[in-house]
């Protein structure tokens, strides 16, 4: 009578080892396919698809409003994107950032006249959320000229 209790010791044992390893995996592979956590290079591709070059301001927008996926609101903006490249001081079309931890502002290059920002989701690490930002610039006549990704991290 004892070892048969022992038996079933072990066994309910190894039964909760494995379902453990089981949730364990499970979890992981529903992290590592989250395609948010893709490169911004791959993600801006599947953005692509989705919106080529050349479409309006309009149909990019009806593209944003039918993916169920991208549940957020966009924002428009009444110019260009900006991107992380010092330009000089004062000239059109660039935009000041400013590091107020650094005490240092930097210049950089504004590309179309219009955008569109949107936040695509987020996804989590212990204690940060990173934010998946897609900017669509459109040129003077409201076509779509580039689309860039950026990811933000932001601590709770």
């Amino acid at each position: 009578m004892i070892r048969g209790n022992r038996i079933t010791k072990k066994i309910i044992i190894c039964v909760l080892i494995v379902l453990a390893i089981l949730v364990l995996g499970g979890i992981i592979f529903m992290i590592l396919s989250n395609p948010l956590r893709r490169s911004e290079e791959r993600i801006r591709e599947d953005v692509l698809q989705l919106t080529p070059i050349g479409l309006t301001m309009e149909e990019v927008i009806e593209a944003i409003e039918n993916n169920s996926d991208w549940a957020n609101e966009h924002e428009f903006h009444d110019r260009g994107v900006g991107i992380r490249r010092v330009g000089p001081e004062g000239r059109h079309g660039y935009f000041a950032t400013i590091n107020y931890t650094e005490r240092q502002r930097t210049f950089v290059k504004a590309i179309g006249v219009q955008a569109i920002r949107l936040n695509i989701g987020n996804y989590y690490y212990p204690l940060i959320r990173t934010h998946v930002l897609v900017h669509w610039a459109f040129d003077e006549s409201g076509e779509l000229i580039d689309v860039l990704v950026g990811k933000e991290m932001t601590s709770f």
